[in-house]
């Protein structure tokens, strides 16, 4: 894990209501230094995982991606 600056605005969000803003501030190492549009793609997924999570509680996290995949649009191209 390591420290990230996508993650800059929920570590001073914690820190205003008291809170270190530790448990928020790092990402893997493979998503940290991204460009935003690669983090938003990474933000999403997790999402989607957490709720394929909530409604099938009993499904692995292999067929959770595969669902999450099938879920998703492609991108626009980026440059």
């Amino acid at each position: 894990m390591q420290p990230s600056p996508h993650q800059a605005l929920a570590v001073r969000a914690q820190r205003e209501i008291g809170l270190s803003g530790k448990a928020c501030a790092d990402l893997p190492v493979c998503i940290a230094n991204q460009k935003p549009w690669v983090f938003d793609i990474y933000k999403k997924l997790m999402a989607d995982l957490l709720q394929i999570k909530l409604d099938i509680p009993k499904m692995d996290l292999i067929l959770a991606c595969v669902e999450a995949a099938s879920r998703r649009r492609l991108p626009k191209k980026h440059s």
